[in-house]
């Protein structure tokens, strides 16, 4: 398993099924190791709220006005393309939808 296949499940199968093999103890310490650093990545990754203030598409460009809260322990930022997947309702099921915004405020940095 490579260190930065951290969420990959081929890998973490295969690496689950020699630990259920082994008696050995270092092999227990490496899931520890493991397990650690995921709920580190986990504890670390950006957590934004958003809020839609204007959506009209009609108006191009700039039809989606939105503001953007930091509610993680960690500063982050927005790239300037954001690309977004959402569900929507059309003729009474839900369909995937994706798009890409441009961000045009300079101040993309969210601290705490």
């Amino acid at each position: 398993m490579n260190d930065s296949c951290v969420t990959c499940r081929k890998c973490l199968n295969k690496w689950l099924t020699t630990l259920s093999r082994s008696k050995h103890r270092e092999v227990d310490v490496q899931l520890i190791e493991w397990l650690l650093r995921f709920f580190a990545w986990i504890a670390r990754r950006p957590k934004l709220k958003i809020w839609v203030i204007e959506d009209d598409p009609d108006r191009n460009p700039g039809g989606l006005v939105f503001e953007v809260e930091n509610i993680s322990h960690s500063k982050t930022s927005l790239a300037p393309i954001v690309k977004s997947r959402f569900w929507f309702p059309k003729r009474g099921e839900y369909h995937k939808g994706r798009t890409i915004y441009d961000v045009r405020e300079l101040d993309r940095d969210f601290r705490p």
